[in-house]
């Protein structure tokens, strides 16, 4: 945890500096745009480099001001909530040998 302080205040400076020039809203939407980017790479990773690289992205996307990491878990709570009735109504039920 703590190799990754350092490169985290170093993000969270830098941050805070461009979205103080270019505008918290413009900057949010970029790291927003960064972090989806990041995820779909990580989901379409052919190796273990390709999907560190991935994450890696989506660390530097993340990094906002004003908001806890916490609120970025809370965004597949909707998701589950709303996809759990259709998996239940339109899978059907499959078993191995």
């Amino acid at each position: 945890m703590t190799s990754a302080l350092p490169s985290f205040a170093m993000l969270l400076l830098t941050g805070a500096t461009l979205g103080e020039r270019y505008g918290r809203r413009r900057l949010f939407a970029g790291g927003l745009g960064l972090f989806t980017a990041g995820s779909a790479a990580a989901a379409l990773a052919p190796s273990i480099g390709w999907l560190i690289a991935a994450r890696a992205v989506q660390g530097v996307g993340a990094v906002v001001e004003g908001a806890s990491w916490q609120w970025i878990f809370w965004l597949n709570v909707p998701i589950g909530v709303a996809l759990l009735p259709i998996a239940r109504a339109k899978l059907a039920e499959t078993t191995g040998p």
